[in-house]
């Protein structure tokens, strides 16, 4: 056996050492929306090259995760949206104010927190969100600074 192919045999038994340990320590992509792993190739005369790849490395459980989230404004509207793998629509909790949102999911796998500031006031009754695919949609519709207070006169 030459010396390369003892090179490439050492490598492949530590791979599996680390998938074996991987293993034990990763749930199975059955148990949560979250994709990690890592690729490996090969550069001549520099050896192997690992990547890791995914959309969530591995973290304890009781670790808060601030989800992808877009703001898309528009003319009358606000629209809000927050990436949240892993997680059930009873899971959330979403609550809005005239000048913010907030998120907040505990789904026992996955915790998220996220305060969004919004760039102006929203009519708190009017707001409509929706659940599909892992993404949260919230739409808010805006005021005019006039209308989302009433003034009271001081006698």
């Amino acid at each position: 056996m030459d010396v390369s192919q003892r090179n490439r045999d050492d490598l492949h038994s530590k791979i599996r050492g680390l998938m074996e340990e991987a293993k034990k320590t990763g749930r199975s992509h059955k148990d949560s929306h979250r994709i990690y792993g890592f690729t490996m190739s090969f550069v001549k005369d520099a050896g192997p090259v690992l990547e890791e790849f995914g959309n969530s490395p591995p973290t304890p459980t009781n670790v808060c995760t601030e989800p992808s989230t877009e703001v898309v404004e528009e003319k009358d509207t606000v629209t809000v949206y927050f990436e949240v793998p892993g997680v059930k629509k009873d899971d959330i909790d979403l609550r809005v104010g005239f000048e913010e949102l907030t998120l907040r999911i505990d789904s026992g796998i996955k915790r998220y927190r996220k305060e969004v500031k919004l760039s102006s006031k929203v009519d708190v009754k009017s707001t409509m969100a929706k659940f599909k695919d892992n993404v949260l949609e919230v739409v808010l519709r805006r005021v005019d600074d006039s209308s989302a207070g009433q003034k009271v006169e001081i006698i």
